[in-house]
């Protein structure tokens, strides 16, 4: 962030006119570099960007060198030069225009040597499923006013992907400058405010430490990223962008249940979100939100439950949510109440299976579960289900995650864009959705898929027709640890069963 800041004209020099630029602090001697960093810089920017009062975050948080230490002094100086030395390579350059899948391969990257490779689905979806979600979602129809969220947002990747789909498609950027009044009499200011026509939300679990809020601090540094040509135009609207970002993103800190301590009913347009899947654990959840005057009782068994409940009851009429889910939902016996409770509450849109390490610290199946609020609980669901075999998402498969030109994530958004628009004219004109054709679609019947023990769409394709995909011999395969936690939810599955009754 600090050379970032520094190419972006934006760090410059301080009040005093102490010259706080990346090269003057990379001139230092090497046993200054640090100290000179240290004493000018770090709490300046911490100061042009203030912290969140609720979590105490910021872009800067936490920080492992010593500049007392000697050795510590030499070793900034040397990470510094890399940095000059990358700018001044004929591959590289300066750190502005930073590309997005680029940025997302840095924090992934990064993650790993602080999190570990198992604790990475907690932070990251791939950037093309996130875009292929966003385009199905069809984000910049939304009027403004709108209100976009994600209740397990990581670094922030849903909600910024959907402001970047609105601004290349719309031509515009939902965030703006704008110069307000504050105050009043002697005191009255004109200052900068960041503004915006959509209002979006990201929350996530967070912790007393500020130094452990690690996926709320990336976000807000995402958001820096992802708006660099707004506080590039205007490198004197810092703190405005502080407000704006820490209004999006939050921290829970102060309960175990981040996000799900609280349930805002009925007031988002658009979810998008990719909750964490953890088999046990629910009930203790359960317990806390009882605690604190919540109830969960739509019958979800693991963690992942609880946030769809969450999400469902958040949704405005004729809201959308775009969820992805663990295959546990669609096929538990103890989860069929919710499964029930989902298409009560909900239409159920579409359910999209994506392939076998998608997210590369899991080996766990997952699907995306596209649903719209109903009006009226009672109304009947009178379209078919869009139901979508993913088999490529535009990169390897592997802990490499190489870019690869194979992609359904634009067939799988078109084809669900198309079924959307001509779900108004269903089912009385049933050739509407017959220029919707492909290999990897079918269109399910609601009430069957309903009446169903699983909602597992996989199942509707043929041996024949697996074989062709490419998909027949994919075999999910456990680490001891998933075997386990698939254990532990059987156990909460039963538990369940016994607590509301259903046993027998």
């Amino acid at each position: 962030m600090f050379k970032y800041l520094s190419d972006l004209g934006v760090l410059t020099t301080d009040s005093s006119g102490t010259d706080i630029s990346f090269d003057a602090v990379l001139g230092k001697p090497a046993e200054q570099c640090l100290r000179y960093y240290r004493r000018n810089v770090r709490d300046y920017i911490k100061g042009m960007f203030p912290a969140n009062e609720d979590d105490g975050t910021t872009l800067l948080n936490g920080f492992s060198l010593n500049a007392e230490n000697t050795d510590h002094n030499y070793v900034f100086k040397k990470i510094l030069q890399r940095f000059k030395d990358y700018e001044r390579d004929p591959n590289g350059g300066r750190l502005v225009g930073i590309d997005k899948d680029f940025k997302s391969r840095l924090f992934e990257d990064f993650l790993k040597g602080s999190v570990g490779q198992r604790s990475l689905g907690q932070f990251f979806t791939p950037r093309r499923l996130m875009a292929g979600i966003v385009d199905m979602a069809n984000v910049e129809a939304l009027p403004n006013g709108s209100r976009i969220g994600d209740p397990a947002c990581g670094v922030g990747g849903f909600p910024l992907e959907a402001a970047s789909r609105r601004a290349a498609r719309l031509r515009r950027n939902d965030f703006r400058i704008e110069m307000q009044e504050r105050g009043q009499g002697r005191s009255r200011t004109v200052e900068p405010v960041v503004v915006c026509d959509i209002e979006y939300r990201g929350y996530d679990k967070g912790s007393d430490r500020q130094d452990d809020n690690l996926t709320i601090i990336l976000a807000k540094a995402n958001f820096v990223i992802y708006q660099s040509d707004l506080l590039s135009a205007h490198p004197e609207a810092t703190r405005a962008v502080a407000e704006m970002f820490n209004g999006i993103f939050r921290a829970y800190t102060d309960t175990s249940l981040g996000s799900l301590a609280e349930i805002e009913e009925g007031s988002y347009d658009l979810v998008l979100s990719n909750p964490p899947y953890v088999a046990s654990g629910s009930a203790n959840l359960k317990e806390a939100a009882r605690r604190q005057g919540l109830r969960y009782d739509a019958g979800g068994t693991g963690v992942e439950g609880l946030f769809i409940e969450k999400i469902v009851r958040e949704l405005r009429p004729d809201g959308r949510a775009f969820v992805i889910l663990p295959d546990g939902i669609f096929l538990r016996d103890a989860d069929s109440r919710l499964r029930r409770w989902i298409a009560e509450e909900c239409f159920v849109d579409g359910i999209v299976s994506l392939p076998v390490r998608t997210f590369f610290a899991t080996s766990k199946k997952t699907y995306v579960l596209c649903l719209t609020k109903k009006r009226k609980r009672a109304e009947p669901q009178t379209h078919p289900v869009f139901a979508y075999v993913v088999t490529a998402i535009g990169e390897t498969l592997d802990a490499a995650r190489f870019p690869v030109p194979e992609s359904d994530m634009p067939e799988m958004a078109r084809l669900f864009r198309g079924f959307v628009s001509s779900k108004p004219r269903l089912p009385e004109e049933t050739e509407a959705l017959a220029h919707l054709t492909s290999p990897k679609l079918k269109f399910v019947d609601a009430d069957v898929l309903f009446a169903s023990s699983t909602w597992t769409v996989d199942r509707l394709w043929s041996k024949q027709e697996r074989i062709a995909l490419g998909i027949h011999e994919e075999q999910p395969t456990l680490s001891e640890e998933e075997f386990f936690g698939a254990l532990k939810g059987i156990r909460d599955g039963i538990s369940a069963l016994l607590e509301n009754g259903h046993a027998g």
